[in-house]
């Protein structure tokens, strides 16, 4: 499975240099956003947490000012991977249902499908949390 490689790729500090890192990036990018058109799978969902997280890491090592492409460029896209994964997680599961809780080695994620009050239909919002340890 190619995410298996990105994330064995993006977690051996021997590999990583800024070129591998955003060359793992653009491919994590392809992948999510081409898998949009069906669920991510569990096994898929924890592999792009821990390349995540894998990212995030070598970002807050080798960019200690945050100011950085890959920083900059995770800083955009954190964001949209994560609620590709949220977006597989809820599709099968209802409002007020169990949250989804991610522990990862640099943050912690929780998210709940919930109904927007305002609204009276039934739509998927995401309460994310995210918190550095």
């Amino acid at each position: 499975m190619v995410l298996d490689s990105i994330a064995d790729i993006s977690s051996e500090p021997n590999l990583n240099s800024d070129e591998s890192i955003t060359k793992v990036e653009g491919l994590l990018d392809g992948l999510i956003n081409s898998e949009t058109k069906r669920n991510l799978t569990e096994e898929e969902s924890a592999k792009t947490y821990t390349t995540l997280n894998n990212i995030i890491g070598y970002a807050g090592e080798s960019d200690c000012n945050a100011t950085g492409n890959i920083t900059d460029s995770m800083r955009n896209k954190t964001l949209d991977y994560l609620e590709s994964v949220a977006k597989s997680y809820f599709a099968q599961t209802v409002v007020g249902g169990e949250p989804l809780i991610e522990n990862t080695e640099l943050y912690d994620i929780f998210m709940v499908k919930t109904t927007p009050s305002s609204s009276s239909t039934s739509r998927l919002t995401l309460e994310m949390m995210s918190l550095l340890k």
